[in-house]
């Protein structure tokens, strides 16, 4: 059994942006992006379960939340 990803680990997922998700595009998403680990809970039955936000080279548009990720750390994206 794999280790359950930690809060700040970089994966890369299928992530789904929430335009896609309402034109109902992508089910399984568009392509495969880097996604920010925020949370990891494993339960009692040793099921884990994550809170991932994407990582994106585009400026967030107005009205969007989002962190910039330092120059240093944007090599190390999946």
């Amino acid at each position: 059994m794999s280790e359950a990803p930690a809060a700040g680990d970089v994966i890369v997922y299928p992530y789904r942006w929430l335009e896609e998700a309402r034109a109902e595009r992508s089910p399984d998403g568009a392509k495969h992006r880097p996604c920010c680990v925020v949370v990891s809970v494993t339960d009692s039955r040793g099921e884990t379960t994550i809170l991932l936000t994407p990582i994106s080279s585009k400026a967030p548009r107005a009205g969007q939340a989002a962190l910039p990720v330092p120059e240093s750390n944007a090599a190390m994206r999946a």
